[in-house]
């Protein structure tokens, strides 16, 4: 890497630091004693090698916590010859610290280290609900993703108040560049840094940034060798998005609720009893067990975060108290203390995924959130009053913002709302209905095809009536 291009790299970092702090030159050269004159300098690269003392004064002015300090320090100087950090000696090292081993995600895993590799997808959203598991599947994917042969790798993780109130980070190997909270500003920085180069861009969440479509059709747009890899709670809508929906994990069937080796089949009993054997190594499960852990699994969704949360919490709680937890409430779990990334209250991640939503999906997730157990597309038109393609539709699109599940009844597709939804929509006074119960409450006449008038089959009200 040249003197020049440290210098600049140093000059972008110095400014977007002192933004996100409100500072103007003036007031920084108050606060460090430097000239306004030689910060000026140094923001436009102008000096080569600033001094390590320097840029500690600037740390200290600019109030940087240690790991941006470090940045600054490490942006001040250029790496030695033949070390990381060019372009062509690019390796990729994720922001979010240690993660460990993905479980039940080997088929999207494998298509989507395939569309991030060039020519590849220009455009890639990993969907679903929060928790799912997105942010750790584009980790994996982007592992894979080697350097010369494949191009760079950048990062912009979401914004969870570890860059500022008004900040984000823009990382590489080596480098972590802070990009301001202006959405148009963070475009212009990663144009500029990538340029026509080959670039695997991985925007984690990246609405909480405030970058929606149009800026990511903006960076594909003035970026010819750019592909985005995007976690986000629904697509973006943009020309050629190839989507990928991201489900919860597969869930143990009833029948294997009584052995140990049977539930060890399924991807969320897995990760629950790995999550609790790295806390409790000598634990094993018994067949007393078995039927807590499988409901368990069942009333969290199979949902990644939840099921880590829970097995963090079997450190100092039982199976059975768990499970009595989230029967009364699914987000009564919360985070175990000391648990590192984000830690919003469940519900509120929730509520984020249901506005995004258009008010059409919205009023049919409301409709169906209180419907009890699972449902044909034929039996869910019937019981909220819409047409079936209409129903097919709704359903469709809440699959893949992750709201619903798929519940995987053989030659009738069956769905269902996960517990979390259900909760969500909870009515204190009205339990859940089931369909059967939702077709006999309607008015005559009601629920019937707009178009023939004709009421439900009677195999449909039949099996509705089953709770199917």
């Amino acid at each position: 890497m040249s003197s020049d291009h440290v210098s600049a790299e140093f000059g972008r970092l110095l400014r977007s630091y002192r933004l996100r702090a409100r500072l103007t030159q003036p007031h920084l050269a108050d606060l460090t004693m430097l000239s306004v004159r030689g910060i000026r300098n140094l923001e436009l690269g102008k000096v080569r090698s600033p001094r390590r003392d320097t840029v500690r004064l600037l740390a200290d002015g600019l109030g940087l916590a240690a790991g941006d300090r470090e940045t600054l320090l490490k942006a001040a100087a250029p790496p030695a010859a033949g070390t990381p950090g060019s372009s062509a000696g690019f390796e990729f090292s994720p922001p979010w610290g240690n993660w460990s081993t993905l479980i039940g995600r080997e088929g999207e895993l494998a298509l989507l280290t395939e569309w991030s590799r060039p020519p590849g997808r220009r455009l890639v959203t990993v969907t679903g609900v929060s928790g799912v598991g997105k942010s750790r599947l584009a980790t994996e994917a982007a592992r894979r993703h080697r350097p010369g042969t494949a191009g760079a790798t950048y990062w912009l993780p979401a914004a969870d108040g570890s860059a500022g109130p008004s900040g984000a980070r823009l990382t590489d190997r080596d480098r972590t560049t802070a990009v301001p909270a202006s959405p148009a500003e963070t475009v212009e920085i990663l144009v500029e840094a990538i340029q026509d180069r080959d670039v695997l861009l991985v925007l984690d969440d990246p609405g909480t940034m405030g970058l929606g479509a149009p800026h990511i059709a903006s960076l594909i747009d003035r970026c010819p060798g750019l592909r985005v890899l995007a976690t986000a709670p629904g697509p973006f809508g943009l020309p050629g998005e190839q989507v990928l929906p991201l489900a919860p994990l597969a869930l143990p069937p009833e029948a294997a609720e009584t052995d140990p080796d049977l539930l060890g089949d399924s991807a969320a009993v897995r990760l629950l009893l790995t999550r609790i054997r790295c806390l409790r190594p000598e634990f094993r499960l018994s067949p007393a067990e078995a039927p807590v852990v499988a409901r368990l699994c069942r009333r969290l969704d199979g949902l990644p975060r939840a099921l880590e949360y829970a097995g963090g919490w079997c450190l100092v709680r039982s199976l059975e108290h768990l499970l009595a937890d989230v029967d009364r409430n699914p987000f009564q779990l919360g985070p175990p203390p000391m648990t590192t990334g984000r830690t919003r209250h469940p519900s509120a991640l929730l509520r984020r995924s249901v506005r995004a939503l258009d008010p059409r999906a919205e009023r049919f997730l409301a409709s169906v959130a209180r419907l009890g157990g699972s449902w044909s597309i034929a039996e869910v038109a019937w019981a909220v009053g819409v047409p079936e393609d209409e129903a097919a539709s709704a359903v469709f699109t809440l699959i893949t913002y992750g709201l619903l599940r798929d519940c995987d009844g053989g030659v009738e597709r069956r769905f269902s709302a996960l517990h979390q939804v259900r909760q969500l929509y909870a009515d204190a006074v009205r339990p859940p209905q089931s369909p059967a119960a939702a077709v006999a409450r309607r008015p005559p006449g009601a629920g019937r095809d707009r178009v023939t008038g004709h009421g439900p089959a009677p195999k449909l009200v039949k099996a509705a009536r089953q709770g199917r």
